[in-house]
């Protein structure tokens, strides 16, 4: 959605006018994050450049703006209660269908600058959908974080925060705003050119996640050798399949398929076969199918190890946000992550297996796992499937069979 660069200072200028003018009213809890958002939040967007009601007519697919509707969820807080917080980004900005940024809303009653918990939860998001910057903002104050920087709870507000504007700099550092958050700017690059130095502190959601995923398997691995005296395919495949069933329902449940901390609920492993076995109905699908897969069944785990594990996947110790994460993401771990092998290396005074993390022979010789970039993926098929497709009716599209044959 073009718009004249002098004709968004002037709607901008309006805007700031209008805050001003009621600024006591506005800063009370009476006014809602919902009127801030309808009086100054969507046409702030709107002046920018950004087609928040999609009058473009783009699919959903492309569309400049998505508005989230809230998810609320229970969250535990440091001291012990219970909040009712949880909700998944209110503005997502994108170009052709990538995100840029996150913009997260608060009431101009809320302390934005100082409070942690707002500052978390921007963070939060845009670490987890691997982009650069998200802004926290109330209006009154307009707050850039740097995403790249793995956020914890008890980060002071002020952490990763690059730069703090009032409602008045709109006007007063405009052309400064107009680079940092118009559609002509972001899409020009100008995000990836400004922010494009990673800062020294930071920590990726991916390579977080797997280091992660790699101590739980270590976890399980040892825990379940301890009992049993299983050869290497046999220990692989049952904790692959663990660690597949978990991460599946943890992710159904911030994206609100699954009932959320239903895996925190769980207190042993008679618990979980049990939720495995009622996914197992629900899904229909091979993930959590037992017929070929009875050593899960017969196999046990210890309470502790599953509580330390399930306890890493939630707030206040996780910093995970599964609704936001991108799918391409979760496979590109997912590769890595099978770039390595539970091996057995030795055997205890038990005489059971002693277990260790080694990487897949033929990955260590390439030094590593390599992902086919996105743009290339989404290159090829474009170039296979689009001719294909066009002209076809939904009953000849059904008859297509796509194979990847350079799936590894």
């Amino acid at each position: 959605m073009l718009i004249d660069k002098q004709a968004t200072f002037t709607q901008i200028q309006a805007l700031t006018k209008a805050f001003a003018g009621q600024y006591s009213y506005y800063k009370t809890p009476a006014y809602s994050e919902a009127q801030l958002r309808i009086d100054f939040l969507n046409p702030l967007l709107k002046a920018f450049g950004w087609d928040v009601d999609n009058i473009d007519g783009k699919s959903a697919y492309l569309r400049d703006v998505i508005q989230e509707e809230a998810i609320t969820v229970e969250e535990d807080d440091a001291d012990g209660s219970s909040t009712l917080t949880k909700k998944n980004p209110d503005y997502t900005l994108r170009v052709g269908g990538e995100r840029k940024l996150f913009v997260e809303a608060k009431k101009v009653s809320v302390d934005v600058e100082g409070n942690p918990k707002p500052a978390f939860q921007t963070r939060r998001y845009g670490w987890n959908a691997g982009l650069m910057v998200s802004i926290l903002t109330n209006f009154d104050k307009i707050i850039l974080y740097d995403c790249r920087i793995k956020p914890a709870a008890n980060d002071p507000a002020s952490t990763a925060r690059l730069a703090v504007f009032t409602f008045n700099d709109l006007v007063e550092k405009f052309d400064e705003l107009y680079e940092l958050l118009s559609f002509e700017s972001i899409a020009s690059g100008n995000l990836e050119q400004k922010y494009g130095t990673v800062p020294r502190q930071a920590q990726p959601f991916d390579a977080y996640f797997l280091q992660q995923i790699e101590h739980w398997r270590t976890l399980l691995a040892t825990d379940i050798m301890a009992k049993q005296d299983l050869d290497e395919v046999t220990i692989n495949f049952l904790v692959q399949r663990l660690l597949n069933r978990i991460v599946f329902l943890r992710i159904c449940e911030d994206r609100a398929i699954e009932q959320y901390a239903t895996l925190q609920q769980v207190t042993d492993y008679s618990q979980l076969k049990a939720l495995f076995l009622r996914a197992d109905k629900r899904y229909n699908a091979g993930l959590f199918d037992f017929i070929e897969d009875e050593l899960s069944l017969q196999s046990t785990v210890d309470t502790g190890t599953l509580v330390s594990i399930f306890n890493e996947l939630y707030y206040p110790q996780s910093p995970y946000d599964f609704s936001v994460v991108d799918p391409a993401i979760l496979s590109q771990i997912y590769e890595h992550y099978l770039g390595s092998r539970i091996a057995i290396v030795g055997r205890g005074p038990s005489g059971r297996g002693l277990v260790s993390i080694v990487a897949e022979a033929e990955i260590a010789a390439s030094d590593g796992v390599v992902s086919t970039p996105k743009a290339v993926v989404e290159k090829i098929v474009k170039e296979t499937l689009h001719p294909l497709l066009h002209g076809c009716t939904v009953a000849e599209v059904l008859q297509l069979r796509v194979a990847d044959i350079c799936c590894g």
